[in-house]
């Protein structure tokens, strides 16, 4: 048996309501999708929802709602990486959700922070239930990393997946044919007009999450001049930009004001 096997009867999935905590209705819509592509099908699942509408929560609950027996999380950054690693080894967003108890044991996380040069060091990771990897460090494109064992993992999960037609990615994701191949991204379609492989089970759009009130605001009084609400703009835009997010300009009329409407890193 497996770690996600052996907890799934401990999974709740209450509703969030203005009394008590829990999923949002777009995360809950997004997970048994993934469970009904994944109850017939084999090939990837592509959920689009914005960026800061809860992804990684959806992330961790479908390892157990697809009864894992190991997953493989796929990062675009050491920034995302470092923060699943931490969020998965104490289960905090889904513990603050009340989807699991508090006193649960948390999953065996493996921490992928350094290139994996031998095989040895793929067999080890054998002894997690939850491997968590940027690109870099992983791909058997690059040179030097060698191919892992396809059947080492049958739940493969990857943040922002519009980076996955790249030729590291998708080197990497071609090594688990058999696995459950989960693909999120907040921008489903690219500038080179490479196709992100799978079928699109979810979407969440972008027009939805603003009418549920999903972003935060950034006030630019109207009175302020013009030079410096520039500058609050420009800022507010390199802040979030460092930070993972995503700034959306709003213009209204002068006499009402500006504002930026800004999205946080799930």
């Amino acid at each position: 048996m497996s770690y996600f096997v052996d907890n799934y009867p401990h999974l709740r999935l209450p509703i969030a309501t203005e009394e008590r905590c829990g999923f949002r209705k777009p995360q809950l819509a997004a997970l048994y999708s993934c469970s009904a592509h994944f109850y017939t099908k084999n090939g990837p699942a592509i959920v689009t929802m914005p960026t800061g509408s809860g992804k990684t929560l959806i992330l961790m609950a479908l390892a157990f709602m697809l009864q894992a027996k190991r997953v493989l999380i796929i990062t675009p950054s050491r920034l995302v990486r470092e923060q699943i690693v931490e969020n998965f080894s104490d289960l905090v967003s889904l513990k603050a959700v009340q989807a699991l108890n508090e006193d649960l044991t948390p999953p065996k996380v493996f921490n992928a922070s350094k290139r994996i040069t031998t095989m040895q060091a793929w067999n080890k990771m054998a002894e997690y239930d939850v491997v968590v990897g940027a690109v870099p460090s992983i791909s058997p494109a690059i040179k030097a990393i060698p191919m892992p064992p396809s059947d080492l993992f049958d739940v493969v999960l990857v943040d922002e997946a519009h980076h996955s037609p790249a030729r590291t990615w998708q080197a990497l994701l071609d090594c688990f044919p058999h696995a459950k191949r989960t693909l999120f991204t907040a921008t489903p379609f690219r500038q080179d007009q490479k196709e992100i492989k799978g079928k699109f089970v979810y979407t969440y759009s972008l027009q939805d999450a603003y009418a549920d009130e999903v972003f935060g605001d950034i006030p630019i009084p109207c009175k302020m001049p013009m030079r410096m609400r520039s500058l609050v703009i420009f800022n507010s835009c390199q802040w979030m930009a460092a930070m993972g997010g995503l700034v959306i300009l709003q213009l209204p009329k002068l006499r009402r004001g500006n504002f930026c409407k800004t999205v946080l890193p799930d």
